[in-house]
């Protein structure tokens, strides 16, 4: 369980919203390609609306489209906002614009992000788990599915993330380090059949 969890829901919901945005712009091509085939029909009666053979999609004031601005998001969604430039801080504007409950999804994974940071060792461990609480009750009413199932994962696994805090903020990462170095030492050795001297090997390493 890690922030990392919380952006990959984020990313999807911009991918969703991106293949929402080209099935508009699908059907909006397809309704134009019609009014163009009319416009060209001699056959029909009455006056004809001069009509463009391309299709043009709505383009924003930064002359991208909806999709291409969804598409350009995707690291600006994954850094902190204290770390965008100028230029994404001009985009991250026009996708809030017109997304808004995107921008409540990445205040979330924020709060979250900084919920996670380190504590120092004085820190009050109840406000620590009512800060969470609170997170939690407030990501039940989100509009998205993807962050609602965020909520429930943080849920499921509530009392394993709180103890990084109670712990002293450590997580596995040593003892993953650990059996890494062993596995490499039992694949270098390829068979011991001196296993107090394989042990002391390992005792070395470690």
């Amino acid at each position: 369980m890690s922030l990392k969890n919380g952006i990959e829901y984020l990313q999807a919901i911009r991918i969703r919203l991106k293949q929402e945005e080209l099935k508009k712009q699908r059907e909006l091509q397809a309704i134009h390609d019609k009014k163009y085939k009319e416009s060209k029909n001699k056959s029909l009666i009455g006056p004809k609306m001069k009509v463009s053979k391309t299709y043009y999609p709505e383009r924003l004031s930064n002359g991208e489209t909806i999709p291409e601005l969804l598409s350009r998001s995707r690291y600006l969604l994954v850094i902190s906002p204290d770390k965008w430039n100028e230029y994404q801080r001009k985009r991250a504007l026009l996708l809030f614009e017109k997304f808004p409950h995107l921008e409540q999804a990445l205040q979330a994974i924020n709060e979250f992000r900084d919920w996670y940071k380190a504590k120092p060792n004085y820190y009050e461990p109840f406000e620590n788990e009512r800060k969470l609480g609170n997170w939690i009750d407030e990501l039940e009413n989100s509009p998205y599915s993807e962050m609602k199932n965020f909520r429930n994962l943080v849920v499921n696994h509530e009392e394993r993330i709180m103890n990084y805090h109670r712990y002293g903020n450590k997580t596995n990462a040593i003892a993953e380090s650990v059996n890494a170095k062993i596995k490499d030492a039992i694949r270098q050795n390829k068979g011991s059949r001196d296993l107090d001297f394989f042990h002391y090997r390992i005792a070395i390493i470690i």
